[in-house]
């Protein structure tokens, strides 16, 4: 069985990831020093996850055209008009995209930034920096030197999704890592967390789509 097609990108990382792209395309990631045909093995391997990947991308377009936008786990229809922007029942009116791209930053600014204190209080953690990103694939993240980067994208979610984002990478201020303890730590604040985390893996990266 030959491989699928795919671009591939070397990094510095020690496992290989793959992401089908919007265009249905693939992209992989590998380690710098990793064998070809290695990583064409792997691709092979995963046969039926990408192609079901792409046919969950084809069923989201189809039901989900151009025009709609995401916000808090639900669907908009965009309607352009020349005043400010407003949500009226399944629409959200618009004078222009920057406009919508701006009202969503200050909504996610909004909802997000009282969530990390709420649970900074709770957990007993201090990040040393806490910020929205422009970050389109990455929800959230958490650097070695406590750094917090969350998404403004998150506004396309659900609250208890962005809860969750919000509590996974406060816990990475504890644990750097995703071990049985960092997950431990998320459970105890979020009982329920399992719930949020499939929500966000079969529909976070199709809301980007919108």
């Amino acid at each position: 069985m030959t491989a699928l097609p795919y671009r591939l990108i070397r990094a510095n990382r020690k496992t290989i990831a793959l992401r089908v792209e919007y265009d249905g395309n693939l992209l992989v990631r590998a380690p710098k020093r990793y064998p070809k045909y290695e990583i064409d093995k792997f691709v092979i391997s995963q046969r039926q996850w990408i192609e079901k990947r792409r046919a969950a991308l084809k069923n989201f377009e189809e039901n989900h055209p151009q025009g709609t936008v995401a916000y808090l786990g639900k669907i908009y229809q965009i309607i352009k008009n020349e005043t400010e922007v407003k949500i009226s029942g399944d629409k959200i009116y618009t004078p222009s995209e920057n406009a919508l791209q701006d009202f969503l930053y200050r909504e996610a600014a909004k909802i997000i930034k009282p969530k990390i204190l709420h649970y900074v209080n709770i957990m007993g953690v201090t990040p040393r920096k806490a910020k929205l990103s422009d970050a389109r694939t990455r929800w959230g993240s958490c650097s070695s030197k406590k750094n917090i980067n969350l998404s403004w994208r998150l506004v396309f979610c659900p609250l208890p999704v962005i809860d969750y984002v919000v509590v996974h990478e406060l816990s990475h201020l504890t644990y750097m890592n995703h071990s049985k303890e960092f997950w431990a730590r998320v459970e105890e604040i979020l009982p329920n967390y399992k719930i949020e985390q499939r929500w966000l893996k079969i529909n976070g990266e199709l809301l980007t789509m919108l």
